[in-house]
């Protein structure tokens, strides 16, 4: 648990939520490594991935207050344009395409820590 008691999330949590398939090894490592530490540190994470036409994915988790051991995850595509890389920090690259994994009826983007 963080300071602000948060868990700290293992790298193995972001599997099946927000993927990345043809995004380097090294890349994922790094690019899951800063989204626990956000998680841990304010409860909420985003990260920009950029593409090689220049759009981008905008990604983003949120502990669930109401249901603690839940994590609600999200994704979006941005132009080139809809974004300022000076608002993200670090940025990730990938070449392809962006996978969201959905659980439930109704359909939802969460991942449950137990």
């Amino acid at each position: 648990m963080s300071a602000h008691k948060y868990p700290s999330l293992p790298l193995t949590f972001f599997d099946e939520t927000v993927y990345f398939p043809d995004m380097q090894s090294d890349e994922v490592r790094k690019l899951r490594s800063d989204l626990s530490r956000q998680l841990a540190a304010t409860g909420v994470a985003t990260a920009l991935v950029l593409t090689d036409d220049e759009s981008a994915f905008r990604i983003g988790f949120v502990f669930n207050n109401n249901t603690p051991n839940r994590v609600y995850y999200h994704g979006g595509l941005l132009k080139k344009g809809e974004y300022d890389e000076k608002d993200f920090r670090p940025i990730y690259r990938t070449k392809g395409a962006m996978t969201i994994s959905a659980r439930g009826p109704p359909s939802e983007h969460f991942k449950s820590i137990f």
